[in-house]
């Protein structure tokens, strides 16, 4: 009898003590879930993504080595390799599309690709610096966001860009995607310098930032040199009217060049002597005009230079094949870069 219930104070103990040392295990369970889960809504233990920088996951691929991938290919292009000395800033660049190569600031950042582009648009790269590297000092322009007011004074020959001067509108977005354009067509057909001069008080009026002032060549007075000296003193009025003005900016501009072999056939029809004599005084109003930008110092958009041939004949791809006088697209696209460059270049927004 003493050995039975000897055994059954045994089993008592065993088991009181089982069911407490399970109960312990079963508490501190529960106890450390608790803890996990309160921690990790307050992101003490949440799991972070390879790369994770000030709240932008960039995924490195080997940060000794400083290779970087793309995240995807939804919102980035390329990343550019930058060294790790301090925190690492995501930053965008908006690259030109079209840009020529002996302008393309956006050359420092190497390994680039881009997508197709079509005139007007742009890609974006983004890349990666570091805030204690050295930031490069070369002007950017197309960083801008602002909206800008241009207006185009000329004759005819501005004229034919249209109302909403497509081309322009597609060269200036080229150098500055981000910007925003109000471009007023002041071009007068069959009108010369002295009519410009008189319509100038009225484009002014439009409050623009800048002022582009055409030749006017295509309607010029006579080749004597005094009338080439009243050009010369006609541009300097409509320049020193727009001085006038603070903060309104001027580029000069130099339509495209003439052939004598087809000039007007189709609209004019005039003999080779009449076509040749009216070339030659229309060359000489424009290299009036190029002589006037550079004396005075002028930012100027040379289309007259690039649109000779080797023969010194105007290149006919860039006139009109309908009247072989006006710009064609090529023609009035070649004006139209040459403008947005000569802004870009002189820094004029």
């Amino acid at each position: 009898m003493s050995e039975a219930k000897g055994y059954y104070l045994f089993m008592s103990a065993f088991l009181r003590k089982g069911l407490f040392v399970i109960f312990g295990i079963i508490t501190l369970t529960f106890a450390g879930v608790f803890v996990r889960q309160t921690f990790a809504l307050e992101g003490f233990l949440s799991p972070i993504p390879d790369g994770q920088v000030l709240g932008a996951q960039i995924p490195f691929n080997d940060l000794n080595n400083e290779t970087i991938k793309p995240w995807n290919n939804d919102n980035v292009t390329v990343y550019k390799p930058a060294p790790l000395a301090g925190k690492l800033v995501p930053t965008e660049i908006p690259k030109p599309s079209s840009v020529p190569t002996d302008n393309l600031t956006i050359q420092q950042f190497d390994n680039t690709t881009s997508s197709p582009d079509t005139r007007g648009t742009h890609d974006t790269l983004d890349t990666l610096t570091t805030i204690n590297s050295p930031q490069p000092t070369t002007y950017n322009p197309q960083l801008t966001t602002k909206t800008y007011t241009i207006g185009v004074l000329g004759d005819s020959m501005i004229e034919t860009m249209g109302q909403e001067m497509t081309f322009l509108k597609a060269a200036m977005h080229t150098y500055y995607p981000n910007a925003t354009f109000k471009l007023l067509n002041f071009g007068f057909p069959a009108r010369d310098a002295e009519y410009g001069l008189s319509q100038l008080p009225s484009l002014l009026s439009k409050n623009p930032d800048l002022i582009v002032v055409e030749s006017f060549a295509y309607n010029p007075w006579s080749d004597s040199q005094s009338d080439l000296d009243k050009q010369w003193l006609t541009l300097a009025k409509i320049v020193s009217d727009i001085k006038s003005r603070p903060g309104t900016k001027i580029v000069m501009a130099a339509t495209i060049a003439p052939n004598g072999n087809v000039f007007g056939d189709g609209a004019l029809n005039w003999s080779s002597e009449a076509k040749w004599s009216k070339v030659n005084t229309i060359k000489k109003y424009l290299e009036n005009a190029v002589r006037f930008a550079k004396g005075e110092n002028l930012p100027l958009a040379d289309a007259y230079h690039p649109s000779l041939g080797s023969d010194g004949n105007g290149i006919t791809r860039y006139t009109n094949p309908g009247d072989h006088l006006h710009p064609s697209f090529p023609g009035h696209d070649l004006l139209s870069q040459k403008i947005a460059q000569a802004i870009w270049k002189n820094r004029l927004l």
